[in-house]
């Protein structure tokens, strides 16, 4: 009960100060995620952020249980219902959210009226596990590697085209569609 209540304590404390900077018109920006449990439940995460006094002040609403499938109306539905507890609104008080890039969150942003910024973070994290967990390409065509001339600004030619001071360290090897460096 004494957990309950302080939670209560936090929520109007939030409510409040949210309250007062929408007196004062600023705008507020959101960060929003979907999240798994290790129970294999599904909640969204909402975050509010804004600029006042020169500081960076956010809070975070808390998570909202998600039942069943979760497309992007129905994100929208729960961001304003999450939304309408603390007295914002969506369409009015929110100017921008930042989500990653799932395509449920793409969608999402465009039936809101407020800007979308895209993690970037989140395209990086997919790229390196891209990198690190697909099979190499590669392996399977070393034997057809081919072996190229580095351009060297330094080496000279003669009249006859030798260009007798390329050395093997200056040579690069073409794998399929990537290229690596040998240094």
């Amino acid at each position: 009960m004494m957990v309950m209540n302080y939670g209560m304590t936090l929520r109007m404390k939030v409510l409040h100060e949210l309250s007062e900077l929408k007196e004062t018109d600023h705008r507020f920006s959101l960060t929003f995620d979907e999240w798994t449990s290790s129970s294999n439940r599904r909640y969204l995460d909402i975050n509010v952020h804004t600029y006042a006094n020169d500081r960076v002040l956010f809070w975070n609403l808390g998570l909202t249980r998600v039942f069943g499938s979760m497309p992007a109306t129905v994100c929208v539905e729960i961001l304003r219902k999450k939304l309408k507890e603390f007295d914002l609104d969506l369409d009015i008080d929110i100017v921008a959210i930042t989500t990653d890039a799932v395509s449920i969150m793409v969608k999402t942003g465009t039936l809101i009226p407020a800007f979308q910024q895209l993690c970037y973070a989140h395209g990086l994290q997919l790229g390196i596990l891209d990198v690190i967990y697909k099979k190499n390409k590669h392996e399977s065509i070393q034997q057809g590697q081919i072996d190229f001339p580095l351009e060297n600004p330094e080496a000279e030619t003669n009249k006859d085209g030798d260009r007798s001071n390329i050395t093997d360290d200056d040579r690069f090897i073409v794998f399929g569609d990537t290229t690596r460096i040998d240094i």
